[in-house]
């Protein structure tokens, strides 16, 4: 288990234009979902078996599903890989912390996404398929110049010889500045001009709690890789009481489902049993910058 995750971030434009990617709410939780057939989906892979999996879907869910050292945060954002002909999924779960003072311009694309469906169209049958004008309105195709100085110019093809690359450069250039070395984006790899769900400001930390659980809602199958993530991501108080609006007063406010559920729709934090779980630190394995010398990008504060 001393190898990190990696992940890829998909290729929005294409996705779009073929219809691949849908919002929806749903009474609990809000979800984007990529079609299976999608073969430009963001992909990850990760410690335990875990090779090039594909994305499924992303929910948020307000409070956590999850405790970090006995605190339940604000909400959580989880990315469900699956894994069909083993019958597992590896599923990235990222607990928020709506406290920041600015909003998180990564997350508010998303937000501003579920923003687009109308009153009454809750549930998946009502999904919103993204069109490319919503992919330009959403700015989910392109980053503004401030993000993307923390950001590599990589294309995809590239990344493969990205590590080969900098050894040699390291090799030949053995006095190299730090400054002057290309910046990495902390393990998270992102193409230049793409949305990425794993974006740095998403996933603030290459480090997690791993053990093995179940779904967290019907029919709740013990076949769930998880891996909790040990940073938190920041949001504002602002965006924390959209997500709350969107779920309380948005398409679902007149579902029967919904009226019974009160104040509090993710499930509550289940006893841990004394299940196998570990943590993967920094003794485990460092970010490449870290490993290459190179310049690693501040985390969101």
């Amino acid at each position: 288990l001393n190898s990190k995750s990696r992940a890829r971030g998909g290729d929005w434009r294409t996705m779009t234009a073929r219809r691949q990617i849908s919002f929806s709410i749903t009474p609990t939780r809000l979800r984007v979902e990529f079609d299976r057939a999608g073969e430009k989906k963001p992909r990850a892979d990760s410690p335990g078996g875990f090779t090039t999996l594909y994305a499924d879907h992303i929910e948020v869910v307000t409070p956590s599903e999850h405790t970090y050292n006995g605190k339940r945060y604000d909400a959580e954002y989880q990315i469900y890989h699956v894994q069909n002909h083993k019958d597992r999924i590896l599923t990235l779960s990222i607990l928020i912390d709506a406290s920041a003072p600015d909003r998180n311009r990564q997350f508010q694309k998303l937000i501003d996404a579920w923003k687009m469906l109308g009153q009454g169209e809750c549930g998946s049958q009502y999904a919103r398929r993204l069109t490319l004008e919503d992919l330009d309105i959403l700015g989910m195709d392109n980053v503004d110049t401030e993000d993307e100085d923390d950001m590599d110019d990589l294309d995809e093809d590239e990344y493969e010889t990205y590590e080969q690359d900098h050894r040699e450069l390291q090799k030949n250039s053995p006095t190299l500045a730090p400054t002057q070395a290309p910046t990495y984006p902390q393990d998270i790899p992102y193409v230049k001009n793409k949305f990425n769900i794993y974006h740095i400001d998403l996933i603030p930390s290459i480090h997690w709690y791993a053990y093995k659980g179940s779904l967290t809602q019907p029919p709740c199958s013990r076949i769930v890789h998880w891996r909790v993530y040990d940073r938190p991501m920041k949001i504002s108080p602002q965006q924390l009481q959209e997500l709350q609006i969107l779920l309380a007063r948005g398409p679902c406010k007149d579902s029967p489902y919904r009226k019974g559920l009160g104040s509090v729709v993710a499930r509550l934090p289940q006893d841990f049993d004394n299940r196998i779980h570990w943590h993967c630190t920094e003794k485990d394995f460092l970010s490449d910058c870290e490993r290459f010398g190179l310049l690693c990008p501040a985390p969101p504060k």
